[in-house]
């Protein structure tokens, strides 16, 4: 490649003796989109956080327009042109979105001007204006004077992204930047990034959904287990090429009978399909804080089948989570009926719904399913600590627990295999891993599976959603919640569709449309 915008050079970064980073070398032209792939634990998020400056690297070195760099904190990559946009975003619900805009500059001034900075007023209206001319400029519109809890979650990716073009970024980082849009949506944000590209903007982005790279990308590379493996222009590049390099073996799931094949396995076994419903739900409404979460929800799943319920984030997906998993802890006003193996729910707390068989991929593995600071052994034992193969007469079995720790972690392919190490110390895709082989080593009869696939790469998607079907193949039940369209479609019997705390549609297999769906999704 020519133009040398952006040169790594032999980037080598280890923890706690493992290479994360293995003399990774390649370049960014400037004005370009380039994305960034890679199995879970290849080093890309590591990779990114040296250039950002949230690491330091071991050797080699980084250079910006031919000088090189060597950023020793993120407010000193911002002040040289760099911003990142996390896939959890860093916004605070309550304040607006201007306000955002205000505390991001105060931060960003914090070091060069100190405490004196953090107490003075900056100028609303001026900043209101320079945001809004920035806004248009990018057709990004935002209600500025809202509070951002109260906006939908393409409109907070949108105040990310103006926070960084606010304070002049060249360089945009985004981590998984689709996630958590609407099909309308993504197309409505690839608009934009190629505005940003036409304006001289440096993308890089981070992603593993390899269509997204097939229909955005000029070039790509490749990151597996540390190394770079392959970096060039996309052109001449299929999604199996992606695919394929990305893992190292031609992946499966674009295999366009792969949904079929693995359908048909399962219905070569006999399942226990009954008219009674495994999970009912009926007329549940939940309100918190003065907002209707969920508004009337009615839904049910059978024994032996997959229903996936799609939807934005934040149409209250996450309450009604809540409600199906711990519903006790919750301290809003709710109505309504949950029935799990004809057990009425609403009244029981997360241990007793676990003793009917229920197990649960939460939403946010960060919060709800690990302790970053626990080892693994540790973190595998949540949940099933007063299973009698882990506990006996109040003593815990540390043999038991270490082997069959062991086990699940070699059989999902967690790296490392180390039953010692902080659960912190994983990458994101790896935690992923690891929750669902916990999940799953206890066969449960209902499988509540929130965002089972976010963030990991295309093998070990291949391998979670065999998984669930797996589930179904025994006669078991999911409830499949997920932000992925091509997920829902993909594993679902049936779909119904949320918004804004109401199920808006119900689907059958025969009628799935993506761009329907997608409609549904967004309010129509």
């Amino acid at each position: 490649m020519d133009n040398h915008f952006l040169e790594f050079r032999s980037i080598c970064k280890s923890f706690d003796g493992v290479p994360a980073n293995d003399r990774v070398s390649f370049s960014i032209r400037a004005g370009t989109i380039h994305a960034l792939i890679g199995e879970n634990g290849a080093g890309k998020s590591t990779l990114m956080k040296i250039l950002f400056g949230l690491y330091k690297a071991d050797s080699g070195e980084i250079l910006l327009k031919g000088k090189p760099v060597n950023f020793k904190s993120s407010i000193e990559a911002k002040a040289s042109g760099l911003g990142m946009v996390h896939q959890h975003f860093m916004l605070a619900g309550p304040i607006s979105a201007l306000d955002h805009i205000i505390l991001d500059q105060k931060a960003n001034t914090e070091s060069a001007r100190g405490l004196r900075h953090w107490l003075s007023v900056l100028p609303r209206k001026k900043i209101l204006k320079k945001i809004e001319s920035v806004a248009q400029q990018f057709n990004m519109p935002v209600p500025w004077e809202e509070k951002v809890e109260n906006l939908p979650v393409g409109i907070q990716q949108r105040l990310e992204i103006l926070k960084l073009l606010f304070n002049e970024a060249e360089i945009l980082i985004l981590d998984e930047p689709t996630a958590v849009l609407t099909p309308q949506e993504i197309e409505g944000f690839f608009t934009q990034l190629r505005a940003l590209k036409a304006a001289g903007k440096t993308i890089i982005i981070i992603t593993h959904k390899l269509k997204e790279v097939q229909a955005l990308a000029d070039d790509f590379s490749v990151l597996r287990q540390g190394q770079l493996v392959h970096s060039s222009s996309l052109q001449g590049q299929t999604l199996a090429s992606l695919g394929e390099l990305m893992i190292g073996r031609q992946p499966k799931v674009f295999n366009k009978n792969f949904t079929s094949v693995k359908k048909t396995e399962t219905n070569s076994v006999p399942q226990v399909v009954n008219n009674s419903a495994v999970l009912k739900i009926n007329q549940l409404s939940y309100q918190e804080r003065g907002r209707i979460w969920l508004d009337g929800v009615s839904l049910q799943i059978g024994a032996g089948e997959i229903v996936g319920l799609a939807g934005v984030e934040s149409n209250g997906q996450s309450q009604l989570l809540d409600l199906l998993f711990r519903p006790r802890e919750l301290s809003g006003k709710k109505s309504g009926q949950i029935q799990i193996l004809n057990k009425e729910t609403l009244v029981f707390s997360n241990t007793q719904i676990r003793a009917l068989g229920v197990n649960y991929f939460p939403e946010d593995r960060l919060k709800q399913a690990l302790l970053l600071e626990g080892d693994a052994k540790e973190n595998f034992l949540l949940g099933q600590q007063w299973r009698k193969k882990f506990s006996r007469f109040g003593w815990l079995r540390w043999k038991n627990l270490q082997n069959e720790a062991g086990q699940m972690m070699n059989k999902n392919d967690v790296r490392p295999l180390d039953l010692h190490l902080a659960l912190g110390r994983f990458s994101g895709g790896n935690q992923q891993k690891f929750v669902v082989g916990r999940e799953l080593s206890q066969i449960p009869k209902l499988l509540i599976a929130a965002q089972p696939t976010r963030g990991v790469d295309i093998g070990a998607i291949e391998s979670i959603h065999g998984e669930i079907l797996k589930q179904k193949e025994a006669g078991g039940s999911v409830f499949l919640i997920s932000s992925d369209l091509e997920e829902i479609i993909r594993l679902s019997d049936r779909i119904y569709v949320i918004f804004r705390g109401r199920i808006v549609a119900e689907l059958q297999a025969s009628e799935y449309d993506e761009k329907k769906i997608g409609a549904f999704m967004g309010g129509a």
